[in-house]
């Protein structure tokens, strides 16, 4: 009876070799599968042009518009030029929320407040400075990123000019 688990545990020790061979090449079926799947898509995109994000599961929820990927931009007429605005950092709350909620309104309201402050024009823009000037004109617009899969581009989302 004790010559059989010596037989066993010899046998065992001879298909041990061979079972981590097996499993050494199961191992490698994910990264086989994915590069099978990255070939697919390439080849739908190449073939039928295909959107690049059409199949990818990682991407069904994917979207290029949020606050990050919006922007506010600020010009004025200075001296019968339109130049860029530098924005105040007390402006920072403000133009966060039109970052996060663009409307015609909010836009509307920031280039009002901006013909508060006085205005110093500085590496052709301008910028807040106590010792500045008033200036009206004030241009807000806020832009987002757009993709379609093939192109990226701008929307504007909210525009306004205060006189």
């Amino acid at each position: 009876m004790s010559a059989e688990p010596a037989a066993n545990s010899a046998a065992d020790r001879a298909a041990a070799p061979r079972l981590r061979s097996h499993l050494a090449s199961l191992r490698a079926l994910p990264i086989l599968v994915l590069l099978v799947a990255i070939a697919a898509q390439a080849t739908l995109m190449t073939s039928v042009n295909a959107d690049r994000q059409a199949g990818s599961g990682f991407a069904m929820f994917s979207s290029v518009d949020f606050a990050g990927s919006r922007s506010v931009v600020v010009t004025a007429t200075y001296n019968g030029d339109v130049v860029d605005v530098r924005l105040p950092i007390s402006t920072t709350d403000q133009v966060d929320g039109l970052l996060r909620s663009p409307t015609d309104d909010s836009a509307a309201q920031l280039a009002r407040d901006l013909g508060e402050f006085e205005w110093v024009e500085q590496d052709g823009r301008i910028r807040a400075n106590a010792d500045g000037t008033n200036i009206a004109g004030f241009s807000v617009t806020v832009r987002r990123l757009t993709a379609d899969g093939h192109e990226l581009g701008s929307e504007v989302l909210a525009h306004a000019v205060a006189p």
